[in-house]
């Protein structure tokens, strides 16, 4: 039987007066496999607190890692079914099936992966979940780690920006929203001058920081007219 580490996101409903009809307590989420071997679960259903029936409540994936060497990626799930390979997860939007305001209907949201015979390493998935409803749109991150892979159980996550690991060895991981137009990201030391910069893809990029001298670094963003939309610090071990 395999051992899974399930990853789940709860979303809350929030009133539609407000203009968001759910929420998470958490973007980002990070969980590890023991080296024990032992599995390790985490579930929390969705609950529907907007005071009507959710009949249009949907999520597809949006980006994910390479799948670690010797990890055995199971699938992102639903309470319905899994998709187990990562050009299915990110086809069309997987929709939920209705549930009643004000109850706990057994729906959520996971990642499983078998890593019991995996050396240290992460994987991270990214998922946007949406209401047609109201077309409020929220993107959670879950990256899953084994044997407490260093720095990646501290990672900077705000404004729909996910850097990890930080400190960081050899490579930094940034995750961002498709709406922020990212394009380039320069790498700055402390004094301000330029290092590095790389053309990114609509919203994930794997910096190779090897070759940079240990330190502290800021990351700038900047979309196609040159403009800088968000700067974040990490260290280089």
């Amino acid at each position: 039987m395999k051992k899974i580490l399930l990853s789940v996101f709860t979303l809350f409903g929030f009133g539609m007066c407000f203009g968001q009809s759910f929420t998470m307590p958490n973007d980002t989420a990070v969980h590890n496999y023991p080296s024990g071997g032992a599995d390790l679960k985490v579930s929390n259903n969705i609950t529907n607190t907007s005071g009507d029936t959710l009949r249009n409540l949907q999520w597809r994936n949006i980006a994910m890692s390479t799948i670690p060497t010797g990890w055995d990626f199971v699938g992102v799930c639903d309470n319905f079914t899994c998709w187990g390979t990562p050009d299915v997860v990110s086809g069309d939007p997987h929709v939920y099936a209705p549930f009643a305001a004000n109850t706990v209907a057994g729906h959520y949201m996971s990642v499983n992966i078998d890593a019991s015979a995996a050396n240290g390493s992460y994987l991270w998935v990214r998922n946007e979940i949406k209401n047609l409803d109201d077309n409020y749109t929220k993107v959670v991150t879950l990256i899953a780690t084994k044997n407490g892979t260093s720095g990646v159980n501290t990672i900077i996550s705000e404004d729909d920006i996910t850097i990890f690991p930080n400190p960081a060895k050899s490579a930094v991981n940034v995750l961002y929203d498709a709406k922020l137009g990212i394009k380039n990201i320069g790498v700055y030391n402390l004094i301000g001058k330029m290092v590095s910069i790389y053309k990114v893809g609509a919203n994930s990029a794997k910096l190779d920081i090897e070759e940079l001298p240990a330190g502290i670094y800021f990351l700038r963003m900047y979309n196609t007219q040159g403009k800088v939309v968000a700067t974040r610090k990490f260290t280089h071990q």
